[in-house]
């Protein structure tokens, strides 16, 4: 079995059903949260609740320098029905309202057209009495289709 497999086989026993979406993720952080995270890993559904979890960023250069950089494991869950709205909005502006310099509501919608080609958009996900969360996903759009599907489901 290989590492991809092993790791699904692993988290539907630990959370006790069905991977229903799997993508590569960024996680860029939360809004207000002071920092901006970028902590690259698997974001995954599974019943109705989304998982994220980090994998280690080593530094091949660092590790020839024989410096060592602390590591703590990433791991959160929040509800599908948590999210009130999912839109593409800039990365510097994820990056601001992370940084409390800008609300939640100010984030720049996503680039479009030409602009398109040099800002990359990430995703907002809006909560409603928590802050958003900001992703890049390696599937964007399979995860919104996700969402749209769950969405339809649920009215």
């Amino acid at each position: 079995m290989d590492q991809a497999e092993t790791f699904k086989k692993e988290r539907e026993e630990k959370f006790g059903g069905e991977i229903r979406y799997l993508s590569y993720a960024r996680y860029i952080g939360k809004a207000g949260g002071e920092k901006v995270e970028n902590r690259g890993g698997i974001l995954f559904v599974i019943g109705d609740t989304i998982h994220f979890e980090d994998f280690e960023n080593r530094n091949a250069l660092l590790s020839l320098l024989g410096q060592k950089k602390d590591y703590a494991k990433a791991e959160f869950s929040l509800e599908l029905g948590e999210i009130t709205l999912a839109r593409d909005v800039r990365e510097r502006g994820a990056n601001d309202c992370i940084a409390a310099r800008i609300s939640e509501e100010s984030v720049p919608h996503g680039p479009s057209g030409l602009a398109a080609l040099f800002m990359k958009p990430v995703l907002q996900l809006i909560r409603e009495d928590s802050p958003s969360l900001f992703f890049d996903l390696l599937d964007k759009k399979g995860f919104l289709n996700f969402l749209n599907e769950y969405v339809s489901r649920s009215e």
